[in-house]
């Protein structure tokens, strides 16, 4: 992989959550229709991140939204205080068109806002390679992320996409890489998606059924 040529992003996630196995206290007992998107994008000299959470009705109740600077080489990065690091707090807007039986995305517009400053951003989203992630043991029935299996256990799974219900629970949660651009800019990424429940503004009315 040579870095002049070749752009990456790294996913980091931590914290408790309600995956492998359960941990008791603190977790409401009824389910809600959740919403998340997420989509860290690598441009020629920066990074944008758009993430968001969105209830049924498409409130949006948390929303992560930083522009990054991309330096040249490894180890050449400041302290995470970096004056040119950019966070805006708005709310991000989007235009989503999904795939016929499924809650997968075939294209994507997001409009990320600046409640302080009032500028805004708008990217275009081309998705192409799917990633399911019950591949790391998001809601894998078996091979769930976090579950305990003793001192050793190793094991294997496999499955043609083409094959799959796409609106099974374990399937649900998906990433994409995508081409993205803003003007004639031109960047690559993520478009992260996770669509249980109904879902008001692109017309999800259950738990499970598809565009």
């Amino acid at each position: 992989v040579d870095s002049r040529i070749t752009y990456g992003l790294k996913d980091r996630s931590w914290g408790i959550r309600q995956v492998g196995d359960r941990y008791t206290g603190g977790a409401p007992a009824d389910h809600e229709a959740t919403h998340f998107m997420w989509a860290p994008i690598h441009w020629e000299n920066e990074c944008t991140l758009a993430g968001w959470f969105e209830n049924g009705a498409g409130h949006q109740w948390h929303a992560d939204q930083a522009i990054i600077p991309a330096y040249d080489a490894e180890g050449v990065s400041p302290e995470v205080h970096d004056p040119k690091l950019v966070q805006w707090h708005g709310r991000i807007n989007h235009a989503f068109e999904f795939a016929p039986g499924t809650r997968r995305a075939t294209s994507a517009k997001i409009t990320m806002n600046d409640g302080d400053s009032g500028e805004s951003l708008e990217l275009s989203l081309e998705p192409g390679l799917l990633f399911r992630m019950k591949g790391i043991g998001y809601q894998h029935p078996e091979w769930g992320h976090g579950l305990w299996k003793g001192e050793l256990a190793i094991g294997a799974d496999s499955w043609l996409n083409d094959e799959l219900n796409p609106l099974s629970w374990e399937n649900l949660h998906i990433q994409q890489l995508v081409i993205a651009r803003r003007g004639d800019e031109i960047g690559y990424g993520v478009l992260e998606q996770m669509h249980i429940g109904p879902y008001q503004p692109y017309g999800f009315k259950d738990w499970f059924d598809g565009a």
